[in-house]
């Protein structure tokens, strides 16, 4: 049980803390790795929460996306500056999960850390570009590296 469990909430509980942890670094934030763990526990218990949400029926199904966006606006407040932009972006991948949602282990991470990420980049003096070019590297070196070491760890 717990084999077939570990990767589904492991691998974008993973993904949302190092994405976290990235952009909270990249803001100059002194609790990078707490925000990063703490969004890695968030993001795990959404996953777990959104196996038994959609069993309650059609509000069940679109509790799940705002509970995501609640999650990501929760980080936000507790490791970055609120701005209600930075809020709102996180809306439009919470609507492609209410269409789509076998889209929801990709999307789920994303939504957790849009916010942070656009609450570093407003507060951010100078240097935008590098920011910006930073965080896309992480966007693909994080998930390539997650799995990765999933499927080396399988495979062995």
């Amino acid at each position: 049980m717990i084999e077939q469990l570990a990767p589904v909430v492991g691998i974008p509980a993973l993904v949302a803390g190092a994405w976290a942890m990235a952009g909270l670094r990249l803001a100059r934030s002194r609790l990078w790795v707490i925000g990063g763990i703490v969004a890695a526990i968030v993001a795990g218990a959404l996953v777990l929460i959104a196996a038994f949400l959609p069993l309650i029926g059609f509000f069940g199904t679109l509790g799940v996306p705002a509970l995501c966006v609640g999650g990501g606006i929760l980080l936000m407040f507790l490791f970055a500056r609120p701005h209600a932009v930075a809020a709102a972006l996180a809306v439009p991948p919470a609507l492609l999960v209410t269409l789509q949602p076998p889209w929801f282990p990709l999307v789920l991470p994303l939504i957790l850390v849009i916010p942070i990420w656009v609450s570093g980049w407003i507060e951010r003096e100078g240097g935008a570009g590098t920011y910006a070019l930073w965080l896309l590297a992480a966007v693909v070196a994080v998930p390539v590296a997650v799995f990765g070491a999933f499927f080396l760890l399988r495979g062995g």
